[in-house]
């Protein structure tokens, strides 16, 4: 599990990496940003929803306190 939870975070980042480069690059196309920005939100989206199941499934347990 943490290894799944790891590497999802390793593509949001290089999703936000590649979304900055293609901010900074002197041609004008929108279309690779914007993508990179679908792929970044889709990816945090499934992170969470993935989160969220796995400590209902009891994947993860709870914290005791």
């Amino acid at each position: 599990m943490k290894t799944v939870v790891l590497l999802l975070l390793l593509a949001i980042v290089a999703s936000l990496a590649s979304g900055l480069f293609y901010l900074t690059k002197k041609n004008d196309d929108p279309t690779r940003l914007l993508r990179s920005l679908q792929i970044r939100v889709v990816l945090s989206v499934a992170l969470v929803v993935l989160l969220i199941s796995a400590y209902f499934f009891g994947w993860i347990p709870p914290v005791p306190q």
